[in-house]
């Protein structure tokens, strides 16, 4: 009977699991990390991170006071612009906004980034990003 009983107590934890994680997708859940140290010269010194799924709350936030910086949403493929840019120099969060068209919840982008200033000292900018 106690193994029985064990058994059930499994099953039902899969079963609980396995609802949750089919209900809450991962990528509408997670914010991805992003850091970078940019250096001199301005140019060529945008940096892109590595593509995830479309979320319903597009966001970056910064986790550190650094040199403004501008971030965009861009398609993986050729690096098109797909939201509003957004420039901050502070710690917190601020929200993109898709052009339309683009932000279904099938598709993937990745966050590109650079130094909103061409003349700035070596600088470390890091945080968590939503597309």
């Amino acid at each position: 009977m106690y193994k029985k009983h064990y058994f059930k107590k499994i099953l039902a934890g899969i079963g609980v699991a396995t609802l949750l994680f089919g209900v809450i997708p991962a990528n509408q859940v997670n914010a991805y990390s992003y850091n970078h140290t940019f250096t001199q010269p301005w140019e060529g010194s945008a940096e892109t991170t590595g593509k995830q799924y479309a979320t319903k709350n597009p966001n970056v936030s910064p986790s550190v006071n650094a040199t403004q910086t501008t971030y965009c949403l861009v398609l993986p493929s050729n690096l098109t612009v797909v939201s509003s840019f957004v420039k901050t120099s502070t710690i917190g969060t601020e929200t993109f906004t898709y052009k339309s068209g683009y932000g279904g919840a099938d598709q993937k982008y990745r966050m590109n980034y650079f130094p909103s200033i061409r003349k700035y000292s070596t600088y470390n900018v890091y945080g968590t990003w939503k597309p």
